[in-house]
């Protein structure tokens, strides 16, 4: 009878180390999990900071090529407005006048072509702007 209580403490003390081994590796285990879920929390939080901040500069950046786009059609107008005052008067005397449309025709196409140019420009630094912040959007290079 001794034997047999003896036997069953032994058990249930084996038992009971046996459970709080297994307790003490799932506690282990949980804490790891909980290790790396926050890890993989922080990269996501990261991402979206990332993700944010590049379409923040992509607004800017849009917003940059409209404003010297608008800028340069508007000073293209002023100084061809400006710049017609002394044709019309130059082109109001008879003996200016065939000379004076030959160098307005000049001027105004080489006018058009500088703003055209200062515009194409920027429309061409503003497409490689807008890829380089596209590929830099997703890991993936596919949505480029």
């Amino acid at each position: 009878m001794l034997t047999a209580l003896f036997l069953m403490v032994a058990l249930c003390v084996g038992g009971g180390l046996w459970l709080g081994q297994q307790r003490f590796a799932q506690d282990h285990d949980i804490r790891e999990l909980s290790r790396d879920i926050a890890a993989a929390a922080a990269r996501y939080n990261e991402a979206q900071r990332m993700r944010m901040q590049r379409q923040r500069i992509g607004a800017v950046q849009q917003l940059a090529e409209t404003a010297v786009d608008g800028t340069t059609r508007g000073v293209q107008e002023l100084h061809r407005g400006i710049a017609s005052i002394p044709f019309e008067i130059l082109e109001g005397i008879p003996e200016t006048r065939a000379t004076t449309r030959i160098v307005r025709e000049v001027h105004d196409v080489t006018a058009d072509t500088v703003y055209g140019g200062i515009r194409g420009v920027n429309r061409l630094l503003g497409k490689g702007l807008r890829r380089g912040i596209r590929a830099n959007t997703s890991p993936s290079k596919g949505d480029e």
